[in-house]
């Protein structure tokens, strides 16, 4: 809701709830960050996990931690197709795994053009 609020806005930018899920795919890491969070993840424990298998949980649970301010991008730069398989293999109804598609992809449109 929040994404589709600030996009109405002309918004390029939406802060992400601290929460246990951070949707990593083209994430932009400051170098600092990456060092800081590879260096958290050798003894974070996740919990409600016995071995993550999810890359979101465990970025999601490093913000929260850690108390990280992460941003998402207004219309997301990067499409993630729900033609491929997930790697959990859960699919939703109708046989789309609707949570794994962009919410407003950008499509052929330049992002230089959106900054």
């Amino acid at each position: 809701m929040d994404a589709l609020r600030a996009t109405k806005r002309h918004e390029r930018y939406v802060k992400m709830f601290i929460r246990d899920f951070v949707p990593v795919v083209a994430v932009l890491w400051p170098r600092e960050k990456a060092l800081h969070f590879l260096e958290w993840s050798k003894t974070a424990k996740l919990p409600g996990y016995s071995r993550p298998r999810s890359d979101d949980a465990i970025a999601g649970r490093w913000m929260l931690a850690t108390r990280q301010t992460i941003y998402a991008t207004l219309p997301s730069l990067v499409e993630h197709l729900d033609e491929v398989p997930s790697t959990i293999g859960k699919r939703a109804a109708y046989g789309r795994d609707r949570g794994r598609v962009a919410l407003q992809f950008i499509g052929e449109q330049d992002p230089l053009e959106l900054f």
